[in-house]
Formats: structure tokens, C-alpha cells, sequence
């Protein structure tokens, strides 16, 4: 593993050592400060690298711009399956882009969205994402804001037989995109872990999800972890 937390760091340098080495398979970058420019050098590199299969990005001032980029790589790659980019600034515009790429990937299977304020319309395409990939089984979309936009993820997850581990920590859902959760959670039956807390559903809600018919599912509201 490869790990670089100063922002400073010369991406040339990172570049030749994803040209030639062939044991590397996971590569951190944290708080690094990348722009576009050497966001544009290092998918330049990976895009040649067959072996990197893990990559953080955490805390690396990801906007739209580079969230297009990564995008792009997300569309020709075929070696990538674990990405995290958790605590950046993608907003609605970036994270549909990114979201939208995967439609068109066959080998992420783990994604951190967790922190980029994304916003409601979002949803909708986390929604397309989960019905049309069917190889991402664990993602991540805490504190994103999703509040109304949890309603077409939950309709998605009625559809989706691939996910195992979804985090909705922290979005403002509330009473209706509760009552949708708990519709979905009896017609899905691949999910096993699912974190809904510090959200609004209410007592109401909270018993409805806590009442679901899916019995594999571990769910964590905040108040309770317990298998359904």
C-alpha cells in the first residue's frame, strides 16, 4: 500500500511509480490538495496500471471538475474495486457524473460518497445506479442531504439484487422516505447491512423499519443494532 498525505508531493514522481510497479494494489491519498491538473496525471497513470485495485482520496478537495475526471476513468476502467473520495466538495453536479459513469463500470464493488454535499437530486441517480449496476455491493452516501431523494433510492433497492451494505447516515430523511425504506426492505432480500441513524424519520418511521419482514438484515438506526 502506497500512502501520501502531503499535499505537497510531486505527482510525476506517484506517475513513474504506476508505470512500472506491479505490486502496488492499494494507494492513499489523503488531504493532498490534487486540482485537476494532477488529477488529469494520475488517472493518466492508472489508466496504464493494471494492479491498483484500491483508491482513497479522502480530504483531497475534490469538486466538479475532478469528479468529471474520475468519471471518466470509471467509464474505460476494468481493474478498480474499491473507491473512496469521502469528504470532498463533488456537489449534485460531480457525483452524478461519477454515479452516472458507474452505470457503465463491471468492477467497483465498493464506493465512499460519505461527506460531499450532494444534495436531493442526487437521488435519483444513486436510484438509476442501483438499478442498472449489478456489481456494487457496498456503498456509502452518508451525510449528503438526500432528504426527498431517499424516496427513489428506496424504490431502486425493491429492483437492485447486488447491493450488501448501503450507509444513509445523516441525510434528513424523514416520515415518507421511512415509509418507503420499509416497503422496500420486504421486497429486497439481498441487503444485510443497512445504517439509517441520525436521521428523521420519527418514532412512526422507526418502527416501521424496525418491523420489516427481511430477516437477514442487520440495521442500525442509532438507538438499536439489530437483526431483522
Amino acid at each position: 500500500m502506497h500512502n501520501i498525505k502531503d499535499g505537497h508531493k510531486p505527482m510525476n514522481g506517484l506517475s513513474k511509480i504506476l508505470y512500472n510497479n506491479s505490486n502496488l494494489k492499494s494507494l492513499k491519498l489523503i488531504s493532498t490538495k490534487l486540482g485537476v491538473e494532477r488529477i488529469k496525471l494520475l488517472f493518466g497513470a492508472l489508466s496504464k496500471n493494471d494492479v491498483v485495485e484500491s483508491l482513497s482520496l479522502q480530504c483531497s478537495q475534490i469538486g466538479v471538475e475532478e469528479g468529471e475526471e474520475i468519471a471518466k476513468f470509471l467509464c474505460i476502467n476494468t481493474i478498480l474495486i474499491s473507491l473512496d473520495v469521502s469528504y470532498n466538495n463533488l456537489e449534485a453536479e460531480g457525483g452524478n457524473m461519477l454515479l452516472a459513469a458507474l452505470c457503465e463500470n463491471d468492477s467497483l464493488k465498493d464506493l465512499n460518497l460519505e461527506m460531499n454535499r450532494l444534495g436531493s437530486e442526487v437521488g435519483k441517480t444513486v436510484a438509476e445506479l442501483l438499478c442498472k449496476n449489478t456489481t456494487l455491493t457496498s456503498l456509502n452516501i452518508s451525510k449528503n442531504d438526500l432528504a426527498s431523494g431517499g424516496i427513489a433510492l428506496a424504490d431502486a433497492l425493491c429492483k437492485n439484487t447486488s447491493l450488501l451494505s448501503l450507509n444513509m447516515n445523516s441525510n434528513r430523511l424523514g416520515l415518507e422516505e421511512g415509509k418507503k425504506l420499509a416497503e422496500a426492505l420486504q421486497k429486497n432480500t439481498t441487503l444485510v447491512f443497512l445504517d439509517i441513524s441520525n436521521n428523521r424519520f420519527g418514532s412512526e418511521g422507526l418502527y416501521m423499519l424496525e418491523n420489516c419482514k427481511n430477516t437477514k438484515l442487520t440495521l442500525y438506526s442509532g438507538f438499536i443494532k439489530s437483526h431483522l
